[in-house]
């Protein structure tokens, strides 16, 4: 894809620089795969849109994008095991928990109560 600039900078961010390692991984890793996580990845920008634009209801697609993540990674989790490589043999509680499923969880949460409308003020 002509992208060897970015491969590199982002080969430099695996563990002792070796980004070779990973090179099973990425042909074993389908097209359709990419494209559930490329999914995700637009629905939270859509819902931060949906925000930023006050257009609705951006907590669902927070959710949605949640969900999709959830299943590739599900799905992907057999293909990655069949290749041998192991990318984060023991990922800390922040990067196996926190980040994909707490944050996102908690974004939802909070677009959820943002979108709610105040209950009106009480007559006197």
């Amino acid at each position: 894809m002509s992208a060897l600039g970015a491969a590199e900078r982002l080969g430099r961010l695996t563990a002792g620089d070796d980004y070779s390692r990973l090179i099973p991984l990425m042909d074993a890793v389908p097209f359709w795969l990419h494209g559930l996580w490329v999914l995700a990845a637009v629905l939270y920008l859509t819902a931060i849109a949906r925000f930023a634009l006050r257009k609705g209801s951006a907590h669902v697609l927070v959710l949605a994008a949640l969900g999709v993540e959830f299943v590739a990674n599900e799905i992907g989790r057999p293909i990655v095991a069949a290749t041998g490589v192991i990318v984060n043999p023991e990922p800390s509680v922040l990067a196996g928990l926190i980040f994909p499923f707490v944050l996102p969880f908690m974004l939802a949460v909070v677009l959820w109560m943002a979108s709610r409308k105040p209950p009106p003020l009480a007559q006197q």
